[in-house]
């Protein structure tokens, strides 16, 4: 789920990009998703998996998110199990507003 959620936000990136190409300046959107790694210090192993990805300039890691920058946002995904967040971060995103999106991953 983490990688198909990432995968998403990348073609929306490039559909987007090419939609603003034909459009020009007049044309503003904003992606359907967003979804990104939010560790760029793992591990080799997990580091190499996203590696190719930011070589060809897709944009796949991002720093964590400040509390005050989530409260903008309407929907917020969680992919627990496998390494994914604990109870305790899962409970501390349910004061967040909106709507919280978890799926716990088979490990």
């Amino acid at each position: 789920p983490r990688w198909k959620a990432v995968t998403w936000s990348l073609e929306e990136e490039v559909q987007l990009a090419e939609l603003k190409q034909a459009y020009g300046r007049e044309f503003e959107s904003f992606p359907w998703i967003d979804a990104k790694f939010t560790d760029k210090h793992r591990g080799p192993d997990e580091t190499d998996n996203w590696h190719h990805f930011q070589e060809l300039g897709g944009n796949v890691v991002s720093e964590h998110m400040r509390w005050e920058e989530a409260f903008v946002y309407k929907y917020h995904t969680d992919f627990g199990g496998g390494g994914g967040t604990t109870w305790l971060g899962v409970e501390s995103k349910l004061a967040l507003p909106g709507v919280l999106l978890h799926h716990e991953t088979q490990a």
